[in-house]
């Protein structure tokens, strides 16, 4: 008789110890997910990052050689032309409109803002051309400094996209660091 009621104690015991390596699985494997998604968070901050770097450097080359060409045109059509003070202000429209939209990321599933542009209308009105201010032929480099200081606005907007991406992708992070703790 001994002998049954050690087996049935044997029983118990692994019946506990299957609990018990079932509950510590199920722990691992939310400990493991836990860390993938910490890792996907700190991932998608770094990436960003990493493009917000390059594109933060591309916009600097063009800013100066936007720059560099307005400079040229003040030579060229010289400093009285090319000042604030020959601006017609009431004539003045936007030629982009900005936008903010919420994007999700199919990667880690988190939301951020998206920042795009649109042209205005008055950007369909040729007449309302900067550079037609400057004459019917506007120096070239004109031309080109128009173009630099539009594909800057563009990078503008990729800077401010990924800004966000970096803000969520922190943020999440420290959340599950906190839960982690």
């Amino acid at each position: 008789m001994p002998s049954k009621k050690k087996g049935g104690n044997d029983r118990k015991s692994t019946l506990d110890t299957k609990k018990d390596v079932a509950k510590e699985g199920k722990e691992a494997t939310e400990n493991d997910d836990l860390a993938q998604k910490k890792a996907d968070f700190f991932f998608l901050f770094f990436d960003s990052l990493d493009q917000f770097c390059e594109k933060r450097k591309e916009l600097d080359s063009l800013l100066k050689d936007a720059f560099f060409n307005l400079l040229e045109v003040r030579k060229s059509l010289g400093a009285a032309e090319v000042t604030p003070l020959k601006f017609n202000l009431n004539k003045m429209q936007p030629l982009l409109s900005f936008h903010a939209d919420e994007a999700h990321d199919e990667e880690t599933g988190v939301s951020y803002l998206e920042f795009s542009s649109a042209p205005t209308e008055a950007a369909k009105d040729k007449a309302l051309d900067p550079t037609k201010w400057y004459g019917l032929l506007p120096p070239p480099a004109l031309r080109q400094a128009q173009a630099k200081f539009r594909q800057a606005l563009q990078i503008c907007l990729e800077l401010a996209t990924h800004q966000s991406k970096m803000s969520v992708a922190e943020s999440h992070y420290s959340e599950l660091a906190k839960v982690e703790e």
